[in-house]
């Protein structure tokens, strides 16, 4: 699966030594290899096992079907002098190439057991300082089949296609403290929970950053000056997104990302460390508990389902920032502003699922949809709600005007009084604007042309329904009490891959996605052959605010992937034989 970049960075090998390097297992230190790597390199992938990603990447076709292979780290594998079961690194360096249009400042360190053996195995002698290496097109450097070698001792060997580069570099033993210091406790951690880790220096990368930033800029200003209405909210995505790109470069020593897999599924994490004392390390001082949030939530199949947990003073003033961005400059209604504002102060977590809606979009997509709110103070957050909504009647929103109700203890449910609200929008039939919006309503919410429901309070928080769906509220109060139900064993079993004391969890119902989109593909007459399995776990992400830094997890199960693989197929996806050779040669993949 080698990936083709030209000239572009490390990309080429840096994606086939990922792919090779991906491997689920709790780990107690960082790649052997990464102690021969200067800690002023920008750009460092490292793996700790070759011989066991390559087992375990098995172990992960056989489980899915998946038809890859690992391109270069197979033909890597195979090298006579290799040793097959040492750590490895492709390391970006500093600076420029000589030559514009050649290869980049980048070094391979490999394990080897016999250094003279493995540079014979490319045509060099291990008799020469730097040897030249012959390298075959299957391990080309960026389209360079030119490279150089030396021996850095103690069982590793550095290569790469820049002759000066390879002198250059120092890859004494001895650097991994300085690594560990950058990388910091967030770093560390999924360092020591992943097989492959991808370190970006941020220090030396600012300028670049900083440039694309730049870059991205004018790009929107010319897309803002033809967007109309639009070019409001494009502003203020652009400054939220500068915010935090230029908070990342003041404050993050490292940028990390893990990569792992076996036969149960795939891990991706990211992960920022900042220097200690910066503002952004002062805000991420708190563990999370979102899982307790999620558990508030009824257990019924669902489309997606999160959880924030925003009782930490640094996450509520994060939120605080991003909300007064986000808000118009105009135009929203004043009572849905304050109280937004206001809510962010009184709500300590907010868990949501938008459960799976049967009859398609016909009943609205949050039609079995349910809410619920985190307050030491439920009663004064319904009086909230209560006001929010009825500051909205009659107020009017980019063509709409809106009609809204609320009706304090409308019905008991479950032993609780509940209240009722409703909005309806009213369309100007000659604002093209509001038509849009229209449309956009009845997919949300059905043809009951705007959102309603019920809110109830309950110890220590408020549960809020997206529908009149009393069967839903039941299950949503019961949840909020501490009556859930089961949960779903493989809901359970993805939730335990994420990281601990996680300050959110978000997950997607792929059983739920796959069940939706199948039906929606039958009654366009469509949809191939495929079958959704009867189970198929969600993929699941959390993300974590200690120890000044950020860490995110993705998790994929298996059955995902397979399910993917297999509705591949069904539509006439790739093809089950091989590929033809090309010239005689096996085809480079």
């Amino acid at each position: 699966m080698l990936v083709k970049t030209g000239r572009k960075g490390v990309l080429s090998c840096a994606a086939a030594l990922a792919v090779c390097g991906m491997a689920m297992s709790a780990l107690a230190d960082l790649p052997a290899a990464l102690d021969r790597v200067p800690a002023d390199a920008v750009v460092a992938v490292s793996m700790k096992d070759l011989s066991k990603l390559h087992s375990q990447f098995g172990k992960l076709k056989e489980a899915t079907g998946m038809k890859a292979d690992l391109g270069m780290a197979e033909q890597l594998l195979a090298t006579p002098g290799l040793n097959k079961s040492g750590s490895a690194a492709l390391v970006l360096m500093g600076g420029e190439a000589k030559d514009a249009e050649g290869p980049g400042p980048m070094v391979l360190v490999v394990p080897v057991s016999d250094y003279a053996e493995f540079v014979k195995a490319f045509g060099g002698s291990g008799e020469d300082k730097i040897a030249t290496l012959t390298m075959p097109e299957e391990m080309d450097f960026e389209g360079s089949t030119q490279a150089y070698a030396k021996d850095l001792g103690g069982g590793y060997a550095a290569m790469g296609p820049v002759k000066e580069v390879i002198e250059g570099f120092d890859g004494k033993a001895g650097k991994s403290g300085d690594h560990k210091k950058s990388l910091g406790p967030v770093g560390t951690r999924v360092a020591d929970s992943s097989e492959t880790i991808v370190v970006a220096n941020i220090q030396k990368l600012g300028p670049k950053i900083e440039e694309g930033l730049a870059g991205m800029k004018d790009q929107v200003g010319m897309a803002m000056a033809m967007a109309g209405p639009q070019a409001e909210q494009m502003e203020r995505s652009m400054a939220m997104v500068e915010m935090v790109v230029k908070a990342v470069v003041r404050d993050a020593t490292v940028t990390i990302a893990g990569l792992g897999f076996d036969e149960k599924g795939v891990t991706f994490d990211m992960g920022a460390q900042f220097k200690e004392g910066s503002p952004s390390h002062k805000l991420l001082q708190s563990k999370g508990a979102a899982s307790k949030l999620f558990s508030k939530l009824p257990s019924s199949p669902f489309l997606f389902a999160m959880s924030v947990d925003t009782s930490a003073p640094g996450v509520k003033s994060l939120l605080k920032e991003a909300a007064a961005m986000s808000q118009p400059a105009e135009g929203a209604p004043p009572a849905m502003t304050a109280n937004m504002m206001k809510s962010l102060e009184t709500v300590d977590g907010v868990s949501f699922l938008m459960g799976q809606t049967p009859g398609l979009m016909a009943g609205g997509l949050l039609a079995n949809s349910v809410m619920y709110y985190a307050t030491k103070d439920s009663a004064a957050y319904m009086t909230s709600m209560k006001e929010m909504t009825e500051g909205m009647n009659s107020q009017k929103v980019e063509g709409m005007t809106i009609t809204s109700t609320y009706k304090p203890a409308a019905l008991e449910v479950s032993g609780v009084k509940v209240d009722e609200w409703g909005m309806t929008m009213q369309v100007d039939p000659n604002s093209e604007q509001a038509m849009q919006m229209q449309q956009m309503q009845m997919m949300m919410w059905g043809m009951g042309g705007g959102p309603s429901g019920y809110v109830a309070a309950v110890d220590g928080g408020v549960v809020m329904t997206m529908s009149k769906n009393q069967v839903m509220l039941g299950s949503a109060i019961d949840a909020a009490k501490g009556k859930a139900g089961e949960v779903d064993p493989l809901l359970k079993d993805v939730s335990g891959n994420l990281p601990a004391d996680r300050t959110f969890e978000a997950y997607i119902g792929t059983k739920s996605v796959l069940d939706t989109i199948a039906g929606f593909m039958a009654m366009m007459g469509g949809g191939g052959n495929f079958q959704v399995p009867a189970q198929v776990a969600p993929v699941g992400m959390g993300g974590t605010t200690d120890s000044g830094g950020l860490q995110v997890r993705t998790y994929v199960p298996a059955s995902v992937i397979k399910a993917g693989v297999d509705m591949s197929k069904s539509f006439g996806g790739a093809p089950e034989e091989e590929a033809p050779e090309e010239d005689g040669k096996p085809p480079r993949f």
